[in-house]
């Protein structure tokens, strides 16, 4: 089975649409370069990292950056505790779609996103809910106000799919 990977994050700005411009101004002798590192300083989704990874195997090394603390902290769990992450996303995802009716899920949404804003997360809780609060935000937006804090209105999803089972 020939996997792809590709973003698990909704990010606003992404670079998705722009992978083929951005391709063919790489040197064409790139795929030629051995061990190359790969710098992406403004990650966000990564759309432009999974195709970089995919596309050219003698990428062996990739360094990533963005100025969103919360989004490095959730590539960090991901790459570094998806065992203990995986069960936490699929508890929330269960609690979250088990709700009778939009008015408990919206509660549950502000609930979430008030703990999310407290900052004292260890990386497993934060990016459990930096993850819910993508998936059911409006638009998946990441947006915050001048403290700081996530204050995005709440999105309306019945369903979401916070985890693949």
């Amino acid at each position: 089975m020939n996997l792809k990977a590709k973003p698990f994050i909704k990010w606003v700005g992404g670079k998705g649409q722009l992978i083929e411009q951005l391709e063919v101004k790489l040197p064409a002798d790139f795929d030629n370069w051995k061990n190359a590192t790969y710098i992406e300083p403004f990650v966000g989704g990564g759309a432009m990292l999974f195709h970089m990874l995919q596309q050219h195997p003698n990428i062996k090394r990739a360094v990533i950056n963005d100025i969103n603390h919360d989004l490095i902290t959730c590539y960090t769990t991901v790459r570094d505790h998806v065992e203990e992450l995986i069960p936490a996303l699929r508890e929330i995802q269960a609690q979250y779609c088990s709700l009778p009716d939009m008015d408990a899920k919206r509660e549950m949404y502000m609930d979430v996103r008030q703990r999310y804003n407290e900052k004292n997360l260890d990386p497993i809780e934060n990016t459990t809910k930096f993850f819910f609060l993508n998936r059911t935000c409006f638009n998946g937006l990441y947006r915050v106000n001048k403290k700081g804090l996530f204050n995005v209105p709440y999105g309306k999803f019945m369903q979401p799919q916070i985890c693949v089972n």
